[in-house]
């Protein structure tokens, strides 16, 4: 069997052009993918910073104890409640224990522990009542710090920061040349 030059020729480029459209929806599917990771992870720190800011709020209202704290206290908890549920739309809880399978899905099992320390903060602010004394008030606010110390660092492991830096191009200081004290 004989083939002409320009048989081979264009087999050849057919072959090429099939390669390269399989190389290039590859790589389409795994820009697409870090895309993706990338826009959920922009979305998880948006609601993160949000969490955040409302703990640290929170924290400040009950340390100085206004007169209009109890207002200030229950819109907190309000705004906690709300984020422990938008929580729920980016991190799945554990249903392996088969706890609550009458309920909605979201809702079924063990909770994510990142939205634990939500709802521990939740839980302090519940305790605030009006004319609370000071060792009281420390006790809640302590609670709210810990509780904001440990979702900030358990939502770090959720997004997996390493990643994020590295994606970013960002490298980590050299010891002790770094600003800022440790907290």
């Amino acid at each position: 069997m004989y083939f002409s030059g320009e048989t081979v020729v264009a087999a050849m480029a057919a072959l090429v052009s099939i390669v390269f459209a399989v190389l290039s929806m590859i790589s389409s599917r795994s820009q697409f993918r870090a895309q993706f990771r990338l826009e959920w992870t922009k979305r998880v720190l948006d609601w993160g910073d949000r969490a955040v800011a409302e703990m640290s709020r929170a924290y400040e209202v009950v340390k100085a104890r206004p007169p209009d704290a109890p207002a200030e206290v229950m819109e907190s908890m309000a705004i906690l409640a709300g984020l422990v549920d938008q929580g729920r739309m980016f991190f799945k809880n554990d249903e392996s224990s088969g706890i609550g399978k009458e309920k909605p899905s979201a809702y079924r099992g063990h909770r994510p522990k990142v939205l634990d320390y939500i709802v521990a903060a939740y839980d302090a602010l519940a305790r605030f009542e009006p004319g609370l004394g000071s060792e009281a008030a420390g006790a809640i606010t302590a609670e709210l710090w810990e509780n904001k110390r440990h979702f900030v660092s358990q939502l770090r492991d959720e997004i997996r920061i390493d990643w994020l830096h590295k994606a970013a191009g960002y490298s980590r200081p050299a010891a002790g040349t770094g600003r800022g004290a440790a907290a």
